[in-house]
């Protein structure tokens, strides 16, 4: 099993006029870019998935080294990107925090954990691509054995990305 670091995508965004409206001396950040910024950088880390808009928080001035986070929904999970400011003139450093599984991972693993004549079952976790872990988790997928029974297959993942028993219910 291969586990997935948060920042295993980072992506160095340099945004034309991310200098917004100039209240005072200074300069604020064009948070809508950056918002499209982290939204690209989710969808080209994970082309398959639907991903929505980024969301950050508001107002933010520009200042090397300030970092914040910003969300986006991935295949509706809610996934947390680390945005980090590289220098004062808006460019900015994008990565994401959160650990993940990919689909096509998670399922070699449960087809692993069968015995014997069983290890040449059909097993499917669903349309979803991707199952981000902010949190510990439980992920069922289907089995479909070689004679035509069926089960549900049952994974504890930790929050690190480590893949826990796999528990079948026929």
């Amino acid at each position: 099993m291969r586990r997935h670091s948060a920042g295993s995508c980072a992506l160095i965004f340099l945004a034309v006029g991310l200098l917004g409206g100039c209240s005072g001396l200074t300069p604020k950040l064009d948070m809508a870019k950056i918002e499209r910024g982290v939204a690209k950088a989710a969808k080209r880390q994970f082309p398959r998935a639907s991903v929505s808009a980024g969301k950050c928080p508001a107002h933010r001035s520009t200042r090397k080294g300030d970092h914040f986070e910003c969300t986006v929904s991935i295949e509706q999970q809610t996934t947390r990107y680390l945005v980090t400011q590289t220098d004062g003139h808006a460019s900015v450093h994008i990565s994401l925090m959160d650990q993940f599984v990919l689909s096509r991972e998670l399922e070699p693993y449960i087809r692993d954990q069968l015995r014997g004549d069983d290890r040449g079952a059909q097993v499917g976790c669903g349309p979803q691509f991707v199952y981000i872990l902010n949190q510990a988790r439980m992920l069922s997928c289907s089995v479909v054995f070689a004679n035509g029974t069926s089960a549900g297959a049952a994974v504890a993942v930790s929050a690190s990305g480590q893949f826990g028993g796999v528990t079948l219910t026929r």
